[in-house]
């Protein structure tokens, strides 16, 4: 990919640089000089991407050839990873179809690459959109309008197009531009909803004032739907993931490290990745955890947190990489991390360890009032419970704690139901490192900690100690903590104080 092609309208460069397009079809040539089969070749491929002009068949030859490269290859975008497919899909030419390469997306491109990229509609109630599209845009078709009036809420969108004479790439007039921006001005401050007749008023109000026309506005031109323009690719067979993937999951082998998953409302999910830290790193055990966007059956969390301390002893959140979550189906799917240097990106399979109590895969996707969720003491920075309702009679605990010199520490066990609180054992394993030199077989789970939790609608108490070793309590401190509710997971009914 030639580092000076900044400029994908350029047809200079363009010709340049696509020489077997042009041996193809003789697009930069005269048609004198082309022969049959290139002009056969180029009317074929213009009717099958719905393009009049040659100049708009190289611009979008140059987009699909080098800025789809740039977005699959560059490491600041997919690094490699391809999010396209074309198995399956059925293509209009049929010579196209029966000759077009097929090839299948990595699910996890494909989940960055709709969290980056997809229009999900996701707008307070209160966002108002006036979007304008030139009529014969043949770089960012028309039909993109199509997609956006399904999508959005009539009450809160005008769209509307400008009626071009020919293609152009948002070739609006200055007064255009104005009297759009001025309708949406005047709407947020409390005006009706413009409609395309106030547009083409506005518009002629800024060409009174001196902005270049003509006003184009045109309320009787519909979008083509977005299928009709882009072949549509197969229907994914997994389920959206909803509230039912709440609880813990983890690579079988892999068995010692996992993490814990909580949906919450609004198309959220939050993850805690319990694990251990290479071996450039101090302390025995590791935990990260994000806040993240659910699209379709995967889960993104770009932004994944590391607590440390700094040299006051103030804890610190760390960026750490991203981790990405995709589903097959309700108890199995895949994981992929990209952390800091030293710690590195690997995929695993992961399959479901446990889920809530009235939450699982055969159950509907609400449940009663229970204690699942994120619990800490405000008073204790760094430290914190996830808890899991797995019965009536059972939780399942995961203590985790950041140590004064900065170091990482989780526990985990069950908790069983005993004259009013829950009590048990939470065991620490520690002994392997993360990533490629994770070893199950090097994790000591002989040493742990008590555990007593006493838990209400939105406050409890937990006592954690004395240390346990090879089932013998010990010695050693004995934490208490006056708890807060964090978090409430999706489909877990309100409780009454």
């Amino acid at each position: 990919m030639p580092d000076n092609l900044s400029d994908l309208e350029n047809e200079a460069l363009l010709i340049e640089t696509l020489l077997p397009v042009n041996a193809c079809t003789g697009v930069s040539l005269p048609t004198s000089l082309q022969n049959g089969g290139m002009q056969r070749r180029l009317a074929q491929l213009k009717n099958f991407s719905h393009v009049t002009t040659d100049h708009f068949f190289l611009v979008d030859m140059g987009y699909s050839t080098y800025g789809l490269s740039d977005l699959v290859r560059a490491p600041d975008k997919l690094n490699g990873l391809n999010p396209f497919t074309t198995t399956g899909v059925v293509y209009a030419d049929s010579a196209i179809d029966a000759g077009i390469a097929r090839i299948d997306a990595d699910p996890f491109a494909q989940l960055y690459f709709r969290w980056a990229s997809d229009f999900r509609g996701r707008i307070p109630a209160s966002t108002k959109i006036v979007s304008v599209h030139t009529s014969r845009d043949e770089l960012v078709i028309p039909a993109n309008q199509s997609t956006l009036r399904q999508i959005v809420p009539a009450t809160q969108l005008t769209s509307a197009f400008v009626n071009e004479d020919s293609p152009s790439h948002c070739g609006f007039n200055l007064a255009e531009g104005v009297g759009g921006w001025e309708a949406l001005r005047a709407w947020i401050a409390g005006s009706a909803q413009p409609t395309v007749a106030t547009l083409q008023s506005a518009c002629q109000t800024a060409a009174g004032a001196g902005a270049a026309g003509p006003c184009r506005f045109d309320a009787t031109i519909t979008p083509p739907s977005f299928d009709s323009q882009v072949a549509p690719r197969p229907a994914s067979s997994a389920q959206p993931v909803d509230a039912r993937y709440s609880g813990t999951w983890y690579d079988p082998a892999r068995s010692g490290e996992g993490i814990e998953l909580e949906i919450l409302p609004n198309n959220k999910a939050g993850v805690y990745f319990f694990t251990y830290p290479p071996a450039s790193v101090a302390g025995t055990q590791a935990w990260v955890y994000a806040i993240g966007d659910i699209v379709g059956n995967g889960i993104e969390f770009a932004n994944v947190l590391r607590p440390l301390r700094d040299a006051t002893g103030k804890v610190t959140q760390t960026p750490w990489g991203r981790i990405a979550l995709t589903f097959d189906d309700c108890g199995s799917g895949g994981m992929r991390w990209d952390g800091p240097a030293g710690w590195g990106s690997m995929e695993v399979p992961i399959k479901r360890l446990s889920s809530l109590a009235g939450l699982n895969c055969a159950s509907g996707t609400t449940t009663a009032a229970q204690p699942s969720g994120g619990w800490y003491d405000p008073t204790v920075s760094g430290d914190g419970f996830l808890i899991d309702q797995l019965d009536a009679n059972t939780l399942g605990v995961l203590y985790f704690a950041l140590s004064e010199d900065g170091t990482q520490s989780w526990f985990q066990g069950l908790d069983a139901l005993a004259a009013g609180a829950y009590s048990g054992e939470l065991f620490q394993p520690r002994g392997t490192h993360f990533g490629a030199a994770f070893s199950s077989a090097q994790i000591d789970k002989s040493s742990g900690i008590g555990s007593s939790v006493q838990l209400s609608c939105s406050t409890g108490s937990a006592t954690t100690g004395p240390f346990i070793t090879n089932g013998q309590a010990g010695f050693g401190p004995v934490g208490t903590f006056s708890l807060q509710r964090l978090s409430t997971p999706l489909g877990i009914a309100a409780c009454s104080p």
